[in-house]
């Protein structure tokens, strides 16, 4: 079986994750579970112990497999019939959202998929040409999708989670590559080049945007909601910076060409992260 074809359980993680095989020879594997295709996306549902894994099979048919996290067994595998290139799920409302393009004419839809049942409720068209991420926030059921629009400009488009409906796009201005949100604040942040968009998840109004010397090609994303800490990571040519969002000017450390993670408080009260 190969590797790239296969989901892996580990010990420290408790979650399903896509491992290397140093990785899993480090942390220990207590499951293998072999799937028809190589995983594109992947996301869990803490609230029920699902895992959503999508992929196209040998004939091109994409599908997304429901894993059990219990048994760490494959439960149902759905075909979505979407060129999927991003996952998310709400685990308040049990729903799994799926992005992508669908059919001859490469419709851009999302597809809601129902995870009590594990049919396919709704398609919601996107006008999106690339989607490139999915956040979800549980408390407003509100799904933010980032990508290209089919007329130019990068946006992030606002469903509402209980009509399946689009109900509002915000125009990101520079390339939106992750989306991150804090349901504590309704707070959502979109990476782009160089610099972090913040909206107001209330109101949909672009707020100051934090800037960023980092690789857009290489920027990541991830909040603690408790302590409202938000982590970027970016490959960074000039080295490790951090950036104090309070004093407004940013710190260079050590290292030239390292892979660059800064740590901003999203409430803009912090001090230089070493």
């Amino acid at each position: 079986m190969s590797m790239s074809r296969s989901l892996f359980t580990t010990v420290v993680c408790g979650l399903a994750s896509l491992l290397s095989t140093a990785a899993v020879a480090q942390n220990g594997l207590i499951a293998h579970i072999p799937l028809p295709f190589s995983p594109i996306a992947q996301a869990i549902n803490l609230a029920n112990h699902r895992i959503y894994v999508a992929g196209a099979d040998d004939e091109g048919i994409w599908k997304l497999v429901v894993v059990d996290g219990s048994t760490n067994t494959i439960d149902s595998t759905i075909e979505t019939e979407v060129d999927t290139t991003a996952l998310a799920v709400n685990p308040a409302t049990n729903r799994v959202y799926v992005a992508g393009t669908r059919g001859p004419d490469d419709d851009r839809v999302l597809a809601v998929v129902d995870g009590a049942t594990n049919s396919i409720v709704a398609y919601v068209p996107t006008d999106l040409d690339v989607v490139t991420d999915i956040a979800v926030n549980a408390v407003t059921n509100r799904v933010y999708l980032a990508g290209l629009a089919l007329s130019g400009p990068f946006v992030l488009r606002v469903i509402d989670g209980a009509t399946n409906t689009v109900i509002d796009t915000v125009v990101t201005d520079t390339d939106a590559i992750d989306i991150v949100l804090n349901p504590s604040t309704n707070r959502v942040y979109v990476a782009s080049s160089g610099s972090i968009t913040v909206v107001d998840g209330e109101t949909d109004v672009v707020l100051e945007p934090i800037s960023l010397p980092i690789d857009s090609f290489n920027t990541t994303m991830a909040i603690n909601s408790i302590t409202n800490r938000l982590y970027v990571g970016g490959y960074d040519e000039f080295g490790t910076r951090i950036l104090n969002r309070r004093r407004r000017r940013i710190g260079r450390d050590r290292g030239l060409g390292q892979y660059v993670h800064r740590s901003i408080h999203a409430g803009g009260q912090f001090g230089d992260q070493p």
